[in-house]
C-alpha cells in the first residue's frame, strides 16, 4: 500500500489550480476520527486514511467525514467492500462515514478507492 505524506497534511498537485495548496486537517478532528474509528476497528488496522471532500480542502462546514480503515480481518472480496460500513457525528460538524477495508482493497479500480488514492490524507 502506498505511505502517503505526513500525517493530517498533504501536498496539491500544481495542476489542482484553485484549490488550496495544502489541506491541514485540525489535530482534534483527527483525534475524534481516530476515537471513532477505534470503536469499530479491532486492533491491528494498518492504516486509516480522510478521503473525499475534506481531504480535497472542498467542504462546506456540514459536510461528512470519508474515512477508510484497512484491517486484514475483513473480508478481501470486492463484492464486501462497502459492506463493513459506520456512521456517526463529528464534533466539528458533519458526519464520520467510516469503510473498513482489506489492504488489497487499496488497488480497487472504483472512484471511492481512486479518490483516497489521489486526495487521501493518512491520519493513522
Amino acid at each position: 500500500m502506498a505511505k502517503g505524506p505526513a500525517t493530517g497534511q498533504r501536498k496539491v498537485s500544481k495542476a489542482r489550480a484553485g484549490l488550496p495548496k495544502r489541506t491541514v486537517i485540525p489535530p482534534d478532528a483527527i483525534e475524534a476520527i481516530l476515537r471513532f474509528v477505534d470503536q469499530f476497528v479491532p486492533p491491528g488496522s494498518t492504516e486509516v486514511w480522510l478521503t473525499g471532500s475534506r481531504a480535497k480542502g472542498l467542504a462546506r462546514p456540514d459536510s461528512d467525514w470519508d474515512v477508510v480503515a484497512f484491517h486484514h480481518a475483513v473480508s478481501k472480496r470486492p463484492e464486501d467492500l462497502f459492506k463493513a460500513n459506520q456512521h456517526g457525528a463529528h464534533p466539528h460538524g458533519g458526519e464520520i462515514e467510516l469503510v473498513i477495508a482489506h489492504p488489497e482493497h487499496w488497488n480497487d479500480t472504483r472512484q471511492y478507492m481512486s479518490d483516497l488514492r489521489t486526495h487521501g490524507i493518512r491520519l493513522r
